[in-house]
């Protein structure tokens, strides 16, 4: 009988202790969803992936440092996201990561599914409105695109993707007055990205005003 107790007191014991473990990750988790800067994400999940390697977050955790550290290695990488999900079905944020190397291996229609499954999770998350609706637009669902990225600026004003590919649908749609002031916010979230420059330059050309359009092509 004491025997039997103290099993059971060793059990209890060792599931108090996972709780506690699990508890610790997921709030480091929720730590790295909350940072903006990229190396200190990646700080974060080196500690996730350390600490609870086998766990959703853990996996999660070692799919993004393999791609950010090997970007080729897209089949591994999906491999550790496909378990991870399979892990925890709920951590939407997985799914986008998912995509993204779908994206990568040119298999849209998966990377879709796989954006629409994290708004299916957590419909608030812009940052899959804004791919998914990329991906929309480039296979020729231009309005549904339309529809996602004007969603996931409301969600996140400061979305600087989304701002971007909005601009860039416009102008594409031959409206660069309505286009321009989405590159120029885009340009004021991070002003480090050549290419938004140079669109802006482009629509500048376009409204003849080939001085502004200089200045902003030669600055990327």
């Amino acid at each position: 009988m004491f025997k039997n107790v103290t099993i059971y007191f060793a059990t209890g014991l060792i599931l108090v202790g996972l709780v506690f473990a699990n508890s610790d990750v997921e709030n480091l988790f929720n730590q790295y969803l909350q940072v903006e800067n990229k190396e200190d994400g990646i700080n974060l999940l080196k500690e996730i992936a350390d600490t609870s390697p086998k766990s959703a977050y853990g996996l999660y955790a070692q799919g993004y440092i393999l791609i950010n550290e090997n970007p080729n290695d897209l089949k591994k990488a999906l491999r550790f996201y496909s378990k991870a999900i399979k892990s925890n079905p709920e951590l939407y944020v997985v799914y986008v990561e998912r995509g993204n190397i779908y994206v990568k291996l040119n298999k849209p229609k998966k990377a879709i599914e796989n954006y629409s499954l994290a708004i299916g999770y957590n419909e608030n998350y812009s940052d899959a409105y804004s791919k998914r609706g990329v991906l929309y637009t480039m296979t020729g669902n231009v309005i549904k695109g339309i529809l996602d990225l004007k969603k996931a600026m409301k969600l996140n004003p400061n979305d600087v993707e989304a701002h971007y590919n909005y601009g860039l649908i416009l102008s594409i749609m031959e409206d660069p007055i309505k286009a321009l002031p989405y590159f120029s916010k885009a340009i004021a979230l991070d002003p480090t990205e050549p290419e938004v420059y140079l669109n802006r330059g482009n629509l500048y050309y376009q409204m003849g005003k080939t001085g502004t359009a200089t200045v902003f092509a030669e600055l990327k």
